[in-house]
């Protein structure tokens, strides 16, 4: 969508620095990802109405 950009993790060198924050097309998950409990969930797309939720990033490492 306009205020969205899609991209593969493995593209990035450090790809553990970014927090999920929502999965999308859950009623096509597979059973064995495991449970994400601090994202929220959405059956198919999100709704583009009211999304204001910035990513979430871990803080930089010494």
């Amino acid at each position: 969508s306009g205020d969205e950009v899609e991209a593969h993790l493995g593209a990035l060198d450090s790809p553990d620095q970014f927090v999920p924050t929502y999965e999308v097309w859950t009623v096509r998950r597979e059973a064995f990802l495991p449970d994400f409990p601090q994202c929220t969930r959405h059956p198919r797309n999100r709704d583009t109405a009211g999304r204001t939720k910035a990513p979430r990033a871990h803080p930089p490492t010494a």
